[in-house]
């Protein structure tokens, strides 16, 4: 005895389902048909059942057409949310400090724009209310000049240049 397999992808179009393939060599042949999941019965092809099979066609096909349509939709959604992502990866990167191998100095505009950027991604998703957790100021001073890998240990000098009165910049102390 030999067995046909068939395991058909999301996207086989052509694939028919086993009562598509039953009722088309039965139906065709003016024969009498025995329905698979029936109890024996025998019906024969003029009755109103051929309507039925035809409405259950009908219905297969405007199920596997909705289906199709679902899938791109689906995918489509993917693709669009994986650019956003690469794209935000892209403008992060950037603005990071495995970027800053530039050797021109950087001007206290783009570091307020560099920063803006990495704080509204890096706070993307909290809450606007109360609860809000804020950064450190200690963090905003490494964030602020990420030339100074381990600007955590910045805070203590901000701390000294807060208490001298040196007329400059804190980054140019």
């Amino acid at each position: 005895m030999e067995f046909e397999t068939h395991a058909p992808s999301c996207f086989d179009l052509s694939s028919q389902s086993p009562i598509n393939s039953f009722l088309d060599t039965n139906f065709a042949n003016g024969r009498e048909c025995q329905w698979p999941v029936s109890t024996g019965d025998v019906i024969p092809a003029d009755t109103p059942t051929k309507h039925h099979a035809k409405a259950a066609m009908t219905v297969q096909k405007v199920y596997r057409s909705y289906r199709t349509r679902r899938m791109l939709a689906d995918s489509a959604l993917v693709a669009e949310e994986l650019w956003w992502q690469a794209i935000d990866y892209a403008r992060l990167n950037h603005s990071t400090i495995s970027f800053f191998n530039v050797p021109q100095p950087e001007t206290a505009v783009s570091r307020w724009n560099r920063i803006t950027l990495n704080a509204s991604k890096v706070g993307k998703g909290l809450s606007r209310d109360g609860k809000a957790q804020k950064l450190a100021f200690q963090h905003w001073i490494e964030a602020i000049d990420p030339r100074h890998r381990y600007g955590h240990n910045l805070h203590m000098y901000y701390k000294e240049w807060c208490k001298t009165d040196a007329g400059q910049p804190f980054f140019f102390w």
